[in-house]
């Protein structure tokens, strides 16, 4: 397969590459990911040779240190595994017509923090 990896930033003339991960382990780095016309979407291959099923993080970088996007890849060893935007779609039959509570105010006062990621840990501190 090709162009599984897909980001849209809205900004043209960027230089953009991506880095895969399997397990918070960098696998494939360095993808080159070409602009589609003058759009600010840029596209790129997710190489065959991380052929081991599972599920890929993305990092996408501008001149290859500054996080611009990220995601995942479903990969089944050969070929991207196609993911429905349908929340509902990909939830057990059971949960659909069943009702989930979150006691929101169980985490009121909590602080996520946030970080700035490296071409190394995109999600580290």
């Amino acid at each position: 397969m090709s162009k599984e990896l897909n980001l849209d930033v809205g900004t043209t003339g960027l230089t953009v590459t991506a880095n895969v991960y399997l397990l918070g382990v960098a696998n494939v780095s360095g993808i080159a990911c070409a602009e589609i016309g003058v759009t600010g979407k840029y596209s790129g291959n997710f190489s065959a040779s991380p052929n081991v099923a599972g599920v890929y993080q993305v990092a996408f970088f501008d001149g290859g240190t500054v996080t611009i996007g990220g995601g995942q890849i479903v990969w089944d060893g050969a070929a991207e595994v196609a993911q429905t935007g349908d929340a509902f779609a990909r939830l057990p039959a059971a949960l659909v017509g069943g009702r989930i509570d979150a006691n929101v105010g169980a985490v009121k006062g909590t602080t996520v923090g946030s970080g700035v990621g490296t071409a190394g840990n995109p999600w580290g501190p």
